[in-house]
């Protein structure tokens, strides 16, 4: 897609198609900025280290299988994130979550942990930033997924799939926790910022390829379809003249302009 934009660029009967850039890399660049912000990178750090303790040690890792058994959860390994794909740190945070009794139980051992490992534990604050960094990223995954599908995804589905996600799940909730609502609120600039969904929409492509596609048309208003009709139905009209005449000038040979350009000059 992001090609195709640019071949087309090259020729300007198409209008502005500038601007177009790989759906599911920028949603990643948007959370990546999130996922940056105090205090979440500092909880993201210190899970890395929990999850990292276990990586090195098999006997950690014996004791957490041991304990998973013991209360009847899910045998399931931690999972080390990489920095750069925030889809991994979800999953690493999802995963710890899930086995935070278990593995608060193989750090409280004094025959398996060392003392000086015991401080690796989050803290009640940590757990709790964890849990509200988990739900505000789970809706993202799906997005993310069928943004980075070339065979579902088309430029027309774009914006309505962002402006859905905004509506429902990134405005700020009376009952949000603080960092919560810094999560949403930072992805949300950062979608605006890197889309160009501020200013007046009429111009770009992403509305207009959403406006004239029919299985669109809850994703914009009437009055937009409307003014992106005209304005389409504009540029076509303009187009069409423009490559009549350009046919109407193949027509006429080399001497009738001649003959035509020295009556012209004789007539003044």
């Amino acid at each position: 897609m992001v090609l195709c934009a640019q071949q087309l660029s090259q020729n300007p009967s198409w209008g502005n198609v500038q601007g177009i850039r790989c759906a599911g890399h920028t949603l990643q660049l948007c959370i990546n900025a999130a996922v940056k912000l105090d205090p979440i990178c500092r909880v993201i750090a210190a899970a890395r280290r929990l999850v990292g303790h276990f990586k090195k040690s098999a006997k950690a890792t014996s004791a957490l299988t041991l304990k998973q058994k013991q209360q009847n959860v899910a045998e399931h390994k931690l999972i080390q994130d990489v920095s750069t794909r925030w889809n991994s740190t979800y999953s690493m945070l999802e995963r710890l979550l899930e086995h935070r009794c278990p593995v608060t139980a193989v750090l409280s051992e004094p025959g398996t942990t060392h003392r000086s490992d015991r401080d690796l534990d989050l803290t009640t604050a940590q757990w709790r930033i964890a849990e509200d960094i988990v739900s505000v990223l789970r809706p993202m995954i799906t997005l993310t997924e069928l943004l980075s599908q070339d065979v579902n995804v088309s430029l027309s589905a774009t914006l309505p799939m962002l402006v859905n996600m905004k509506r429902r799940h990134l405005l700020s909730r009376d009952d949000d926790s603080t960092t919560v609502k810094a999560v949403k609120k930072k992805i949300t600039e950062e979608i605006d910022k890197r889309w160009e969904l501020t200013g007046s929409l009429e111009g770009s492509i992403y509305i207009q390829a959403a406006v004239l596609d029919p299985m669109q048309r809850n994703g914009t208003t009437h009055t937009q379809r409307c003014r992106i009709w005209l304005r389409v139905y504009l540029q076509q009209k303009k187009l069409l003249l423009r490559e009549r005449t350009a046919a109407a000038q193949r027509k006429v040979s080399p001497h009738q302009r001649g003959k035509g350009q020295s009556s012209r000059t004789y007539q003044c």
